[in-house]
C-alpha cells in the first residue's frame, strides 16, 4: 500500500515523487538552481529575451549579446560566479552559456566587469561575447 502524503503551502506545489506531465507548462519566474546558496555560484536558466525585450530594432547580433548582459545583471542582482544557460534569438535560434563574475559590478550601462559567454547557433556557427574591464567584446 502506498501512502499518499499532502503538504499545502501557501502558493507551492509540493511533489515528492518522480513527476510526469504531459503537456505544456508554462512558467511566469525562473528560480535558480544554486550550488551553495543565493549569491553564490548560481546557474540560472534564464528565459529566451526577445529584441522587443532589450529594446532593440533590427537584428545586430552585437547589440544583442551587449544588451543582453545589461539585462541579465539587472534581472539577477547580487549574484557572484553566475552561470547562465538560456535559449536566445540574436539573428537565428541558438543556445547561450554565460558566465558572469559579479552581476551587481556594472559599469554606468550596466555592463559587468568581467563575462564570458558563447551563443551556438541552432543551424550552426558559434559567436563568443562578453567583458573584461567592463569592454564589451564579440569575436
Amino acid at each position: 500500500m502506498t501512502k499518499i502524503i499532502l503538504v499545502v503551502l501557501a502558493n507551492w506545489l509540493d511533489v515528492a515523487w518522480d513527476t510526469r506531465i504531459r503537456g505544456t507548462v508554462q512558467a511566469d519566474s525562473y528560480t535558480p538552481v544554486n550550488r551553495d546558496d543565493a549569491s553564490s555560484n548560481p546557474i540560472v536558466f534564464v528565459p529566451r529575451v526577445t529584441h522587443d525585450t532589450l529594446g532593440l530594432t533590427g537584428s545586430s547580433g552585437s547589440e544583442y549579446f551587449k544588451q543582453w548582459l545589461i539585462w541579465v545583471c539587472k534581472a539577477y542582482p547580487n549574484k557572484y560566479m553566475l552561470l547562465c544557460i538560456g535559449t536566445q534569438h540574436p539573428n537565428s535560434v541558438g543556445i547561450v552559456l554565460c558566465h558572469i563574475y559579479n552581476t551587481s559590478v556594472v559599469n554606468a550601462a550596466g555592463l559587468p566587469e568581467y563575462a564570458t559567454g558563447k551563443y551556438f547557433a541552432l543551424g550552426g556557427g558559434e559567436i563568443a561575447f562578453g567583458t573584461v574591464d567592463y569592454n564589451f567584446y564579440l569575436k
